[in-house]
């Protein structure tokens, strides 16, 4: 493959992955496409040509997924303009569901004989292609389903303060923390032994999401409950 060429599908790859990445991120929490789309592009782009440097980058290749988290919490903080802790239940909920598409995507190619992690090791570039193109349209997918339907959480603002019931806070601030390491640490010990030896953390990851929908309900009736009773309040 000539350079030009493979550093166009680079640069393209990760710009399509990046805008699933961030749209899913924002999706999931009703925030509005039409209203970030300026701001999201150039979110993508930017993080496409951060990312094809960093990876050639040799003693920063081992820090790509960390910098790459830090680069979506100052999206949240900064663009979106959540809170600090809105920012990182955000990042931590889109970043873990991605990584969850990819993973599933990745167990099926393996379940397929399609190719197996080995081959991701960036020797062999068409794999890893396929893979993030797959997860991307998936991404899509969902991010369509997630329009439609209109599912998504409302208690994330764009506010920079405001928090309420800070017990319940501090648990979804913890699970969703617990859902980001797993997914960080899955990737760096994917391609060291394996899906069989990165399961453990999957997993963890899968109990971590499972608390934060529990706990992340609970908020989301909480709030249903005080507009309510505000409402009633106001008919008398």
């Amino acid at each position: 493959m000539q350079e030009w060429l493979r550093i166009l599908l680079f640069h393209l790859l990760t710009a399509v992955e990046g805008s699933a990445v961030f749209l899913l991120m924002i999706k999931l929490f009703r925030f509005s496409i039409r209203e970030w789309w300026k701001e999201i592009l150039f979110a993508v782009l930017f993080t496409s040509y951060v990312n094809y440097h960093l990876w050639h980058i040799e003693f920063l290749t081992g820090y790509v997924y960390i910098i790459q988290v830090g680069m979506l919490y100052l999206f949240n903080w900064l663009v979106l303009r959540c809170n600090w802790l809105h920012a990182v239940i955000v990042l931590c909920t889109g970043f873990a569901a991605y990584t969850l598409i990819q993973v599933v995507v990745l167990y099926i190619f393996n379940f397929m004989g399609v190719f197996s992690t080995e081959k991701l090791d960036g020797t062999q570039p068409y794999t890893t292609y396929v893979h993030q193109l797959t997860s991307a349209v998936i991404g899509w997918v969902v991010i369509s389903l997630l329009t439609m339907r209109r599912i998504g959480f409302t208690f994330v603002t764009g506010k920079k303060r405001g928090l309420t019931d800070r017990r319940l806070w501090s648990y979804i601030a913890i699970f969703t923390v617990g859902m980001i390491i797993p997914a960080v640490v899955y990737f760096v010990y994917l391609k060291v032994g394996g899906l069989s030896y990165a399961m453990g953390f999957l997993i963890a990851q899968l109990c971590s999401l499972s608390l934060f929908i529990a706990f992340a309900f609970r908020s989301e009736k909480q709030k249903y409950l005080s507009q309510r009773h505000a409402y009633l309040k106001g008919e008398k």
